[in-house]
């Protein structure tokens, strides 16, 4: 997060991880153009909410975890490197798989959502 952050050019990108309650998360999500995220509870809100979304999984069944009922684009760190079984996915696995994804994979599914939202987004 701090890398993609740190790449940002605009003082309006901003992260509140771990700063909102729910409903406080649903508000900004709904406010939003864009949401950028991992296979979790606000990826599932901005889908829900008919927010353009780029999802991040890692060892997951993407399958069922999927957005849908909106615009996405899924990025799948199993494309950049080995990934377990999601099923063997525990509190206490150590690797991090989504630091497999590039940041140029979610900069360019960023761009091409943006580029082709509708008029009234």
């Amino acid at each position: 997060m701090e890398s993609i952050l740190n790449h940002a050019r605009s003082p309006r990108i901003i992260s509140l991880a771990g700063q909102l309650s729910l409903p406080e998360l649903a508000t900004v999500i709904d406010g939003s153009r864009l949401f950028v995220g991992v296979d979790s509870v606000p990826m599932h809100m901005a889908a829900a909410l008919g927010k353009d979304t780029v999802a991040l999984f890692g060892p997951s069944k993407i399958n069922e975890w999927r957005p849908w009922k909106t615009r996405y684009r899924l990025i799948n760190a199993a494309d950049y490197g080995p990934l377990i079984d999601p099923d063997a996915v525990t509190t206490a696995t150590h690797e991090r798989y989504l630091s497999h994804i590039p940041e140029s994979a979610v900069l360019s599914a960023c761009e091409e959502l943006l580029a082709n939202a509708p008029e009234n987004a």
